[in-house]
């Protein structure tokens, strides 16, 4: 009978599963911008490889609607292909894919080996589905879906507050007006040390939040400690009654220059009333106002509604807006156009939109409607670019741990003129601002794309040692105010005349700074008379020293001048796909008269989690008024470091007034570690809970064991579970485990395994060969290998120590090698490794 049970549960849930499938390729097949772009095959292919992402054993070769799946110790499952063998002729394309989608499923499943609880296998295989559409076209569940609702509504139940951490603490960052935290008495910078009795310390902040929410109406007791006048803290109790709160996504600022700022962080349900609230705000000021600036920088959109509203506050005719799907038709429950209409209350002054590279969808609906309307002028970064609408669809219905949604491009939108916002590209500013900004380890500079019309100057402390330097000012909005007070109307045309004017002012100024701030480090930086064409040079990078992770290590590059003119503001920057440490790396040389070489130069700073890796970069010359040059790409490299693995060991003590959590902590490697922060985070049914937020271990010397104690009080008998976690000084994670510790004070050890990984540094495209080693103080569960992010290898693994080679297939170019390593006891190293790949027949003077 348990059996036939199971079994029942099982099909139901696949049938559910295949109703979620029927409905999402449906939705698809009819609502889907982009259909006659879509390759079902290579959707079939993301959704098998979206499995393997998620199942630990799963392997998965997907080609040509076919996909393989391997079981990393078994071998081949099954093979699973679009076309049902037993539908004759069936076809392999999009109506094909539900049904393959269900059998992928099954084969999963009926392989017998467990599948991780919190792992939903529908939305994984629908996920990877969405991966095969455009990459605004997504599967929403659970903590995803929750907080997409909230941004659109901009609404939540709770306390009407943010909250983070800092030093361990959870700390009040903002407290919304009209809230009940607000009419409480709630601050920022109150630290809560107690939610309805539990402590918080030890809490993680998602839990914490999650205490703090709740249904409208219900109470929550919060203690509190308030930083005191004359220092420590004041302890306080808070009883507050939680309720619908709105998120307070528009602030408004008169600023001292009379301009008023409109500053939106993304567009929900309540940013039109919240924006029309803030321009009466502005009307009932003692003084008028003698400009708006509407900040949209970092605002990745939201409500296309909503943008068309907001941009109808501001003008009184023409269309906003208009949408089309496919083959230009409307969208059904779609907004097919929006035209302002005027209401009387649209302020007559001159407008500047502040915009940069993350101002998105309906940030770019407001702000190219403005300066097509002529209503106002552009200041930053050219836009995200994207011109594309998505509706959200339910997949799966039921409470928040079980509905799906699936969000769906379905059209594209045009803005006055049928002007269309191209992907990639964005919206173009009419001012572009960008700067040079100057820190300890060097100078970086705009790097592609075209160069701004305002450079202006950032200067950090350290890049002139014992110098005081002032708050950096937010340069954008300050020009943005000067122009709005040189206009003499408030229509664009003079609004774009005063930036004119305003950014020809500011940019004598901040070149003279440029050439100052340049001249403390002995570079000469003035600029050159007239044009002329590329320079003719010669460029030889290399490194100080090896760059170990971890340390800063100072790039170079000899630039000879080869020609027989001067060069001017020279500078070499680099470029590599493979981004950090180098990507954007920016060498200063300044003043080269020819024949003559100078010397460019800067820090970097490589991070600790980097590996070993060897990286082709590109070189770019630059010099002031010449065109820029390619010059022959270069070779650096990350040199291997030394792992430092930690073993932990811990045990509740009982003591008279209490208990106290003891940690020690065993530097097993042969480097020595400072600052270690070891913390602990509970769970919310812990028979305990912590007294003091951390532990902290000056010096952990090679080889060396030092202890921390947490206090801890405990509230039930029974053994306790735990994560502890052990921090550097940089923040970077040294280790991470869970623990279950008796209720009788006995020790319990753990160790992270220990990980070798020799992957050759380059090598010919094709095979190579990276050899594992992995010992543990208990038993070894398994070794996964990733290559260039596809799963290659899973081995599962019954013994404390295991050698292990694996066979790769080397693409061009630098790629990842991930070792991933799992002890019996849950316990999980990580190893990175980069291998280059090296074209025979395309190699050239600068491989190695």
């Amino acid at each position: 009978m348990t059996l036939l049970l199971l079994a029942l549960g099982a099909g139901l849930a696949h049938a559910g599963s295949a109703q979620m499938y029927d409905r999402a390729i449906s939705l698809v097949r009819h609502r889907y911008l982009g259909i006659e772009h879509l390759d079902a095959e290579e959707a079939f292919a993301e959704a098998a490889e979206s499995a393997e992402d998620v199942v630990p054993w799963l392997i998965v070769d997907a080609e040509g609607g076919v996909a393989t799946l391997r079981h990393g110790q078994r071998g081949t499952l099954a093979v699973v292909s679009m076309v049902d063998s037993s539908v004759s002729g069936g076809p392999a394309g999009l109506d094909a894919l539900p049904g393959a989608l269900s059998r992928l499923e099954a084969a999963i499943v009926g392989a017998g080996d467990p599948i991780p609880g919190a792992v939903d296998l529908p939305v994984a295989l629908l996920r990877g589905v969405s991966r095969g559409l455009d990459r605004h076209s997504v599967v929403l569940s659970r903590s995803r879906l929750e907080r997409f609702d909230e941004r659109i509504k901009g609404k939540l139940t709770g306390i009407g507050a943010r909250m983070g951490k800092r030093d361990g603490r959870l700390v009040i960052k903002e407290v919304f007006a009209g809230g009940p935290a607000a009419l409480g008495g709630l601050q920022a910078g109150d630290r809560i040390t107690r939610v309805d009795g539990v402590s918080t310390v030890g809490m993680s902040t998602s839990l914490a939040i999650d205490r703090v929410r709740g249904p409208a109406e219900t109470q929550v007791v919060l203690d509190i400690e308030r930083p005191a006048d004359g220092g420590g803290f004041e302890a306080l109790e808070l009883v507050l009654t939680r309720a619908e709160v709105v998120i307070p996504t528009v602030h408004t600022e008169l600023l001292a220059s009379g301009a008023g700022l409109i500053r939106i962080d993304n567009f929900s349900e309540q940013t039109t009333r919240l924006v029309r609230e803030g321009l009466a705000g502005f009307q009932a000021a003692d003084l008028p106002i003698t400009g708006i600036v509407l900040d949209l920088r970092g605002n990745t959109g939201g409500s296309l509604l909503q943008a068309c509203k907001v941009t109808d506050l501001f003008v009184e005719e023409g269309t906003i807006l208009r949408t089309e799907g496919r083959e230009g038709k409307a969208v059904e429950n779609l907004l097919r156009q929006y035209r302002a209409h005027p209401e009387g209350i649209e302020p007559d002054v001159p407008m500047v939109v502040l915009l940069d590279h993350r101002s998105a969808s309906a940030s770019e609906i407001v702000a190219g409607a403005l300066s097509l309307l002529g209503r106002a002028a552009l200041v930053g970064e050219s836009t995200h670019g994207k011109g594309t609408v998505q509706k959200l669809y339910t997949l799966r219905g039921g409470g928040a741990e079980d509905r799906v949604r699936f969000k769906v491009t379905v059209a594209r939108y045009r803005l006055a003129g049928d002007v269309p916002i191209e992907t990639g590209i964005g919206l173009a500013p009419d001012l572009r601002v960008a700067e040079a900004r100057f820190t300890r380890g060097g100078v970086t500079l705009p790097v592609g794309g075209p160069g701004p019309d305002l450079l202006w100057v950032d200067e950090q402390p350290g890049w002139r040692e014992g110098v005081d330097l002032p708050a950096t000012p937010d340069f954008a909005l300050a020009v943005s105010e000067e122009a709005l007070g040189r206009a003499d109307g408030a229509g664009r045309d003079a609004v774009l005349a005063a930036l004119e004017a305003t950014s020809a002012r500011r940019a004598v100024i901040e070149d003279a700074r440029l050439v100052d701030v340049f001249r403390h480090r002995g570079l000469d930086w003035r600029p050159a008379d007239e044009s002329g064409p590329a320079p003719q040079v010669d460029v030889e990078l290399s490194i100080v020293d090896p760059p170990v992770p971890g340390s800063d290590v100072e790039v170079r590059a000899l630039v000879h001048n080869r020609g027989s003119a001067p060069l001017y503001r020279v500078a070499v920057q680099i470029e590599t796909s493979t981004r950090l440490p180098w990507e954007g790396l920016t060498l200063p040389v300044g003043f080269l008269p020819p024949g003559e070489t100078g010397l460019g130069s800067a820090m970097v700073r490589v991070g600790a989690g980097l590996s070993e890796r060897e990286d082709e970069v590109g070189v770019r010359v630059l010099a002031d008024q010449r065109i820029a040059l390619e010059a022959e790409p270069g070779v650096l490299h990350i040199a291997p470091a030394v792992p430092a693995p930690v073993a932990a060991t811990a045990r509740i003590v009982p003591e008279p007034q209490g208990a106290r959590l003891e940690i020690q902590l065993e530097n097993l490697g042969g480097r020595h570690l400072d600052h270690l922060r070891a913390r602990v985070l509970l769970p919310a049914d812990a028979p305990l809970e912590l007294v003091d937020p951390e532990g902290v271990v000056p010096l952990l010397a090679a080889g060396a064991t030092e202890r921390v104690d947490l206090g801890v009080r405990r509230l039930a008998p029974g053994e306790t579970d735990l994560e502890l976690r052990v921090e550097d000084g940089a923040g970077r994670r040294v280790f991470k485990q869970q623990l279950t510790l008796p209720e009788d004070g006995s020790m319990v050890r753990v160790s992270p395994p220990v990980v070798a990984a020799r992957v050759p540094r380059s090598a010919p495209t094709g095979q190579a060969q990276l050899d594992i080693e992995a010992n543990d103080d208990g038993a070894l569960r398994s070794v996964t290998v990733w290559m260039a992010g596809d799963k290659v290898a899973w081995i599962p693994l019954e013994r404390s120590q295991a050698r292990v080679s694996v066979p790769l297939d080397v693409p061009a170019g630098t790629h990842a090698v991930t070792v991933d390593v799992v002890d019996a006891g849950g316990a999980r190293s990580r190893k990175v490794a980069y291998v280059r790949g090296i074209d025979p027949t395309t190699a050239g003077a600068s491989d190695p």
